[in-house]
């Protein structure tokens, strides 16, 4: 039995597919028919597009996509033609997708962005079950994927795609990237998906010898946007001694709460509870997120922040990690001075910044720090040099390289 629904919907406020493939790619426009061919199995959900919203390569003599060069050059050449799947959420990692995007871009690929948080969004606000509205955004991108044919679907976070979706694809000839975001804390899941793609990138490699058992895996460290991440003056009314950004974990709300704030100005960004002594500090409206953006606007106009690792994990061996957190790095591509909790990776690459042991230590650093701005520009300076390379232009190369080598030893 197959019963065509049409349903009339307005999806996003940006294309669903990218807002650019030669500035005209788009498979799902802000108004348009979403027909939903439903059968007992599985439900396939197709993305109609209006004449001319898609564009596709053309068809050279044999019948096989004619690509362009790519500025990399090398035999990726005719490797050119990604599908990036946001992670769902439209904050926080959301900004490690968009500097992948963007420099992929940059280097002459053509880069088509799935948004799959919008798709989600939809399917949860009309639907009652979460699960059902799961495999309707996966069947969503079948859709997609069948349309740009893409001979990467590179994935950031790989949150809400199922596994019969990413084996589908692999099946029809695409190679698959992850690019997992939650390492070491989720590790466990993350392995498991981590077996159904071609290459995989982890921000830790705390456990990169398990990922390896399964799949090829390799270490991508955090990187900064040169275009958003960089010393500037800040805004005045964001103005502050101190800024912290960061997702309200428990572990760190319990930190903060016990820290002597006296005397100084805070502006935190956190979800706190209604008790919370931080309450006083937020610099937002509770009910909202931070725009990546609005991070490096409240850091350019901080005198110090923080860095302040998770203590949340799936498991308790996953707790602890060496890499440092994008915190660590576009604070300091933004020449912001921050302490830091040790860890492997921040010992080795910024020892110049000050680390804390306890609340108490961390109160009394602040306040030292606050009270020597020539020091603290010292610091920065050279905590700056030190990540200069941690660029995701310069992860993008590698990651060709990685495919590169890929398509080479098939």
């Amino acid at each position: 039995m197959r019963v065509l629904v049409l349903v009339t919907a307005v999806l996003a406020p940006v294309d669903a597919v990218g807002d650019s493939y030669e500035g005209r790619v788009s498979v799902i426009k802000p108004s348009v028919l979403m027909p939903l061919v439903v059968n007992v199995d599985p439900v396939f959900v197709l993305a109609w597009t209006q004449a001319g919203d898609l564009d596709p390569f053309p068809l050279d003599s044999q019948h096989t996509l004619s690509r362009p060069d790519c500025t990399h050059g090398g035999r990726l050449a005719r490797l050119v033609r990604i599908l990036a799947v946001q992670p769902g959420p439209n904050f926080s990692v959301m900004d490690v997708h968009q500097g992948w995007v963007d420099a992929l871009r940059g280097l002459g690929v053509k880069v088509a962005d799935c948004n799959l948080g919008d798709r989600l969004s939809f399917y949860c606000s009309r639907l009652n079950d979460p699960v059902e509205a799961i495999r309707l955004t996966n069947n969503s991108l079948h859709a997609v994927c069948y349309q740009y044919r893409p001979d990467v679907l590179f994935i950031t976070s790989c949150f809400y795609l199922s596994a019969l979706h990413l084996d589908t694809v692999r099946a029809h000839g695409t190679r698959i990237v992850i690019l997992h975001t939650e390492s070491p804390y989720e590790d466990d899941v993350q392995i498991q998906r981590a077996s159904r793609a071609d290459v995989n990138l982890i921000n830790d490699p705390t456990n990169l010898e398990r990922f390896r058992q399964v799949a090829p895996t390799w270490y991508m460290p955090h990187a900064y946007r040169p275009d958003r991440h960089h010393p500037r003056p800040g805004k005045p009314e964001h103005a502050s001694d101190f800024a912290f950004v960061g997702t309200g974990f428990p572990s760190r709300v319990e930190f903060f709460e016990v820290v002597d704030w006296a005397g100084i100005d805070v502006a935190h960004w956190q979800t706190l509870a209604e008790d919370s002594p931080l309450r006083k500090y937020l610099a937002h409206d509770i009910a909202e997120c931070l725009p990546n953006e609005g991070a490096a606007d409240l850091y350019a106009a901080a005198k110090m922040s923080a860095n302040l690792y998770r203590r949340e994990s799936n498991e308790p061996e996953l707790a602890q990690g060496w890499a440092m957190s994008p915190r660590e790095v576009e604070l300091a591509a933004m020449g912001v001075p921050f302490l830091r909790e040790p860890r492997g990776e921040g010992d080795e690459t910024l020892p110049m910044l000050p680390t804390f042991a306890s609340p108490e230590d961390f109160a009394g650093q602040l306040r030292w720090w606050l009270a020597h701005p020539d020091d603290r520009e010292g610091i920065a300076a050279m905590a700056r040099a030190a990540i200069s390379d941690r660029t995701f232009d310069a992860g993008a190369r590698t990651l060709l390289r990685l495919l590169d080598g890929h398509v080479a030893a098939q």
